[in-house]
């Protein structure tokens, strides 16, 4: 295990940052706007497992379950320590994450993303683990396939 995994991070340093953001606490999310109107969704018959998803988050469907690895924080995450702190425990009290007791079966690293204007983005690096999900198959339809549901003199709107 490294010193740079969030888990790790020391208490005291987030308390010191946390202090000195400003978080609305009232603030939901869309998931939390999904799970507050649970009752309208089934009222409608939504299949069982779109409920499941709202009430218990999306789960990564697994073919294997990747190998056991505490993995480093990129250097973008480790250069901007306080950003990722800010916005970790931004993400916590929205309720988007939640803090563990244990250390989990695989620990992604964190990357922080810059736009072209320079606005930072907290990232889950999730590489590590991409060979080890089921590859659902779909396709993108095009133009034509657009042509083949309209006839001339229909609007769309």
């Amino acid at each position: 295990m490294n010193d740079d995994s969030i888990c790790l991070l020391e208490r005291e340093r987030i308390e010191q940052v946390s202090s000195q953001l400003t978080v609305n606490s009232s603030l939901l999310t869309p998931v939390g706007k999904l799970k507050k109107s649970i009752h309208k969704w089934r009222d409608i018959d939504t299949s069982m497992y779109i409920l499941s998803v709202i009430e218990k988050g999306y789960g990564i469907p697994f073919k294997v379950m990747p190998d056991n690895v505490i993995l480093r924080n990129n250097k973008s995450a480790r250069d901007n320590g306080e950003f990722v702190i800010g916005e970790i425990l931004k993400l916590t009290e929205k309720g988007c994450i939640s803090e563990v007791n244990d250390i989990p079966f695989v620990v992604n690293p964190l990357t922080v993303a810059f736009s072209r204007s320079k606005k930072p983005r907290l990232v889950l690096d999730c590489r590590h683990i991409n060979e080890c999900i089921h590859q659902f198959r779909f396709k993108f339809e095009d133009g034509t396939v657009a042509r083949e549901l309209f006839e001339k003199g229909n609007f769309f709107v």
